[in-house]
């Protein structure tokens, strides 16, 4: 498959002083309807932006010759009226799962790549609530089925292979903006642009570390008369994450508004990226759910579960094995069954690796691991997480 990607490069404007007219219409754009606010506006995003432009197009740049500035750090910058409240209902309304989001029903066709071999897949949901769904993915001839009913997550799968894709999956569906990109972000600037054919109203952000200079960037385009976004391509390194999402073909279901056709590469580091193609093929609110899809499966595996568990912080073991750059591509990820006390309960390899005495260094240190312990607010639960082989530092 032709992997496309629009590239986000910097645009390089020349400096525009807008006239007072322009800034009115810059503010009827994106200045929303009262009715139309979603939540309140939480107090971010609220440095001066840097000057950003790019040639042939009508772009507000406000820090040409210092205009723009305000000598508060926390004030809105006037010069670009309404946009962050616009990109925040936006990012609101691709949250398919929000506690007070209406019962839905979705069923998302997937192609998955990984070093050359590549697979379909189908990713379905039914969705009553944060802790009363039912997931279903089938890649090739694999499968899992989790169904959450309360403080309970049970779980049947053919094999681990299945685990890692279908995280990566279930990630971008559940999520398809990177979320370190939708906070803390700099407006760079608001552009009348031609993106594929159609005259779309651009919204340019950054978001740089100061520590790594690691940087991402979007650009999140709306329809400049129903003003309902469109598309978002995103693109980036940040805090080691690299980000590269094009997101297109959005549909409106009651409040929300949510991408039916994505792409992404998911890096892991150390690891080959994983190239995913998705598009949506039903999305639709539902009232009443044919039969009882939160039945669990019979013979599901079951544990202690809950909707807010974090993500598993990081592994800090100085005694696990580590490998040269070289020895890295011929291993893989491990998925990892952790104990409510920290013990390893299960560790296997996701795909064959082809360094068969890596993978036993790995299996055997892994055994005897302590891993961080994950709670359900006071009590200590079981988790699921992947352990990705270490690359050795040369000092």
């Amino acid at each position: 498959m032709l992997w496309v990607r629009r590239s986000l490069a910097p645009r390089f404007f020349a400096p525009l002083l807008l006239a007072p007219l322009a800034l009115i219409l810059l503010a009827a754009l994106f200045a929303a309807p009262a009715e139309a606010q979603v939540g309140q506006q939480p107090d971010r995003n609220r440095r001066p932006p840097v000057t950003a432009g790019s040639p042939g197009s009508n772009t507000s740049s406000p820090n040409a010759n210092g205009a723009g500035q305000s000598a508060d750090a926390n004030s809105l910058q006037p010069s670009y009226p309404g946009v962050n409240a616009t990109l925040e209902r936006a990012f609101i309304a691709m949250n398919l799962r929000k506690p007070d989001s209406a019962p839905f029903h979705q069923l998302v066709r997937f192609h998955y790549e990984v070093l050359g071999q590549a697979q379909d897949g189908s990713y379905e949901i039914f969705w009553s609530g944060t802790q009363h769904y039912r997931e279903t993915f089938k890649l090739g001839s694999e499968q899992e089925i989790d169904v959450a009913v309360g403080d309970k997550m049970y779980t049947t799968r053919t094999s681990v292979a299945v685990t890692l894709p279908l995280r990566n999956v279930r990630d971008l569906v559940k999520s398809p903006m990177p979320g370190y990109l939708m906070v803390d972000y700099d407006v760079i600037s608001v552009a009348d642009e031609q993106v594929e054919g159609q005259a779309r109203q651009c919204i340019h952000i950054s978001k740089r570390d100061a520590n790594t200079n690691q940087q991402g960037t979007a650009q999140i385009c709306f329809e400049p008369d129903s003003k309902q976004i469109a598309s978002i391509s995103a693109q980036g390194n940040f805090l080691n994450v690299p980000s590269d999402v094009e997101l297109t073909a959005f549909k409106s279901l009651g409040v929300k508004r949510y991408p039916t056709h994505m792409t992404t590469t998911v890096a892991t580091e150390n690891m080959p990226p994983a190239n995913i193609e998705a598009n949506v093929e039903t999305l639709e609110n539902v009232t009443t759910f044919d039969g009882d899809p939160f039945t669990p499966p019979a013979g599901a595996a079951v544990r202690d579960w809950c909707s807010t568990l974090a993500a598993a912080p990081s592994l800090e073991d100085y005694d696990q094995p580590s490998f040269s750059q070289d020895e890295l591509k011929n291993l893989t990820e491990f998925f990892v069954l952790v104990g409510a006390d920290g013990r390893v309960m299960q560790a296997e390899p996701v795909r064959a690796a082809a360094d068969p005495d890596g993978e036993q260094k790995i299996a055997t240190w892994i055994k005897t691991a302590r891993f961080p312990i994950q709670n359900c607010g006071v009590t200590p639960v079981e988790y699921e997480t992947f352990y990705t082989p270490k690359l050795k530092r040369v000092y």
